[in-house]
């Protein structure tokens, strides 16, 4: 299931060491947190909240929809439908009430028929291409945000959630251009800096990705995930100090992220700070037995400790 790719990005252990030293390579590598994919995820995707049915068809199953008693609407619309099967807001708003009882497949069926009748709609496309999200079909789900696009070019939410599509699909360059066109409309939009930054990370363009989460930041100063990010950029950049105040940021708002743990001993350890590392990753280990990269690199650190 497509999601917001919304806040944090996984930490990636630092190689094993055969002698006591530093570690070969760098000590961080991306990807979706699961309260990412949207929290992110992408979490569930973050959307915004989807457009009401129009009132002008099916008054019955409108007020049952509005109720939010799905099954109920839905049986109304298929009533008017069975009158009048070119009811073109009866099929979207059906659509609608068959996305909140998470049968995404028959929305997407219900949407076409709509815009069989209504093909210029542009709530139908972005609600459309929503539903292919939460199906997986990302490359669909792209396609109808374009078309929603091509009618209202100023839709901010659906650049932002054609990016998330995009960044799905791993075509990270694309999707930075997505979130562009969405930042310039919308320029507050901390989650959209945050994803951005994570699309630029995985691009390996670390100074834009700080760049990109310092304005995530300067929006929501309170995004652990965000200050987890940075952390992750700064360390790439070899900024280690600044790596873990920033991850202290993020643990002053989520202090039981092991994954942030985790990567602040890591910086800790590049700085040979040995046993603050040690300190760092029996933090982690107590959250999270199963780090086996925190088993390892604490056992790495000790041997330094020893020497």
């Amino acid at each position: 299931m497509v999601s917001v790719i919304a806040e944090g990005l996984t930490e990636q252990e630092l190689t094993g060491l055969v002698t006591p030293g530093l570690p070969a390579g760098g000590p961080l590598e991306p990807g979706p947190t699961a309260e990412e994919r949207p929290e992110q995820s992408p979490s569930p995707k973050k959307r915004p909240a989807r457009k009401r049915p129009e009132r002008k068809a099916s008054k019955s199953g409108d007020q049952l929809y509005g109720e939010s008693q799905w099954e109920l609407a839905i049986q109304a619309y298929d009533k008017t439908l069975a009158a009048d099967p070119e009811d073109a807001a009866a099929w979207r708003n059906r659509a609608s009430a068959l996305v909140h009882l998470q049968r995404h497949e028959e929305a997407v069926q219900s949407y076409d028929k709509a815009l069989s009748l209504d093909p210029k709609d542009t709530s139908t496309w972005y609600n459309r291409a929503g539903a292919l999200d939460e199906l997986d079909r990302c490359d669909e789900a792209v396609e109808s945000y374009d078309q929603a696009l091509a009618l209202d070019p100023g839709d901010a939410a659906a650049w932002n959630n054609r990016a998330n599509a995009l960044y799905s699909l791993k075509r990270y360059l694309e999707a930075c251009e997505s979130y562009d066109k969405a930042l310039s409309l919308e320029p507050n939009n901390a989650s959209a800096w945050n994803n951005r930054g994570n699309a630029l990370y995985i691009l390996k363009t670390y100074q834009k990705a700080a760049e990109s989460y310092d304005q995530a930041l300067t929006i929501d100063s309170g995004n652990a995930g965000a200050w987890h990010n940075r952390g992750n950029a700064l360390a790439r950049l070899e900024q280690y100090q600044k790596a873990v105040e920033s991850y202290d940021r993020a643990l002053a708002v989520q202090p039981e992220n092991a994954s942030t743990w985790c990567n602040r001993a890591n910086a800790l350890y590049m700085m040979r700070r040995d046993r603050d590392a040690v300190d760092s990753y029996d933090e982690a280990l107590a959250l999270d037995t199963t780090l086996a990269a925190a088993w390892n690199n604490r056992g790495n650190a000790l041997v330094l400790l020893e020497r």
